[in-house]
């Protein structure tokens, strides 16, 4: 049989078989091996054919070109697959093809047997929970009865919101710890340095919902109890009921205090009311507490007036710089009220006292007025029976008890008329002095009950809260 013309640059270049001297196509060999079939498991793909010899007369028995000259042995389950990349003829390549079939068949007949005769994986079961377990299931079922169903997270965030305050921590802080149980604990403004939620050691809980709402509700409890929260749960306190997020500091309302009317601000009081008493204006110091709410302290001072030394009207944790402002002039009013108090008081004493005194010296410096020379010694006798009758005070200095009316009969006229000019003298300025008590009196018990109105008036307008 003549070759073909393998060198006209056909795609079907035949080269001729060892055993059999016939011509096969190694191109459609390749071809056939590579798409008729699914490649099994294990394939290695054939390595590039040697350089096609061109077919000379001098060799009569050709070389094959590869070391499979016979047909490849049959596969054994497990060995890798191994292909052969010449045949015989097509059909040896057809029975090698069903043969790789049959084994992959047989190979995946015999895996779904195995896992069958398995059954299927199941997972490993988990592990008992212990004694310890136990108990802290029993803490949390008796914490989830406490809660209830109130969303106590919620209703701390709405009274942190109705009382927002500046600290160096949060207002509210949470800390929770994750694993395979959960815990949680919460930290307020009013209590830094104690957690809510820790409660037994033994206290955990399976969800991480459950453990915010017990730290939240322990923090309200506390609340209440220590009367920063109503007792019913409430987040605000009654319109007429002062809120303690606020601390005031300062003097108590005074019994009297000016006279104040009108709309004016408080502010605007102090200046007139402190020129009456003679002190400068004060110095107000306002700084704000917080970058996230209007909070702020202050207080006012006299930084030029060596009298008054120190903090006067401090607050804390007011809303606003302006009813910041109007609380702290509110006590400075209440304040300059007190010492207005306190000098009038003092001056009342020491005018009493320059009274008596007055009364005193005049009595001792008034020298004895003698009665004139037509009074008779009759009408001497008979006044001094009227006036011993009278007990006067005053003429027991000249008239003792033991004398008698037998031993004024007897006594020198003259002596008696002394005497009667005396005790009348003293009546007289007696008579005077007891008139100016009176009025004094009388100007007293005015100027009190002026003060009195003038401090209701007051203490009705301080009562009333800053708008």
């Amino acid at each position: 049989m003549n070759p073909p013309d393998y060198q006209s640059g056909s795609p079907y270049n035949y080269i001729p078989n060892s055993n059999t001297g016939a011509y096969v196509s190694p191109q459609l060999t390749t071809q056939r091996h590579r798409y008729s079939h699914p490649q099994p498991q294990g394939y290695i793909p054939p390595q590039a054919y040697p350089p096609q010899v061109p077919y000379a007369a001098s060799h009569a028995h050709p070389q094959p070109y590869n070391n499979y000259s016979q047909a490849p042995a049959p596969l054994q389950p497990g060995a890798p697959t191994v292909v052969s990349r010449t045949f015989r003829s097509l059909e040896d390549f057809v029975r090698e093809q069903d043969q790789l079939d049959s084994t992959r068949s047989q190979h995946m007949k015999q895996a779904a047997a195995n896992a069958l005769a398995q059954g299927p994986q199941r997972r490993p079961r988990k592990k008992a929970p212990s004694a310890v377990d136990q108990e802290a299931i029993a803490a949390e079922a008796r914490a989830v009865a406490e809660i209830g169903d109130t969303n106590w997270t919620g209703r701390l965030g709405e009274y942190r919101a109705a009382h927002p305050t500046a600290a160096t921590i949060k207002g509210i802080e949470y800390n929770e710890l994750n694993g395979p149980r959960f815990r949680c604990t919460v930290t307020i403004h009013e209590a830094p340095h104690m957690p809510f939620g820790q409660g037994d050691v033994s206290l955990s809980f399976t969800k991480k919902k459950e453990a915010k709402q017990y730290a939240s509700k322990k923090a309200i409890d506390w609340l209440m109890q220590s009367g920063f929260m109503p007792p019913d749960g409430t987040v605000r306190w009654p319109k007429s009921t002062p809120l303690p997020g606020a601390k005031i500091i300062g003097p108590k309302i005074p019994t009297a205090s000016p006279v104040v009317t009108g709309k004016t601000s408080f502010a605007a009081k102090v200046p007139p009311f402190a020129h009456k008493l003679g002190f400068s204006p004060p110095t107000y110091d306002i700084s704000r507490v917080s970058e996230e709410a209007p909070i702020y302290n202050g207080f006012a001072h006299w930084p030029n007036d060596a009298r008054i030394e120190g903090k006067v009207g401090e607050v804390i944790n007011i809303y606003g710089q302006k009813s910041a402002k109007e609380a702290i002039a509110k006590l400075v009013l209440e304040f300059l009220a007190d010492i207005e108090n306190q000098r009038t008081a003092s001056v009342g004493e020491a005018q009493a006292d320059a009274d008596t005194e007055a009364s005193d010296k005049f009595h001792s410096s008034s020298p004895p007025v003698l009665a004139p020379a037509s009074t008779s010694y009759e009408d001497v006798k008979e006044e001094s029976k009227e006036d011993s009758q009278a007990k006067d005070s005053e003429t027991k200095t000249f008239k003792t008890e033991d004398v008698k009316q037998d031993m004024v009969e007897e006594m020198n006229p003259e002596i008696l008329v002394t005497i009667r000019a005396a005790a009348k003298q003293t009546k007289e300025v007696k008579e005077v002095k007891e008139e100016e008590g009176l009025k004094r009196k009388r100007s007293v018990s005015q100027d009190r009950e002026t003060e009195e109105n003038a401090g209701k008036a007051l203490r009705l307008e301080l009562s009333n809260p800053i708008t």
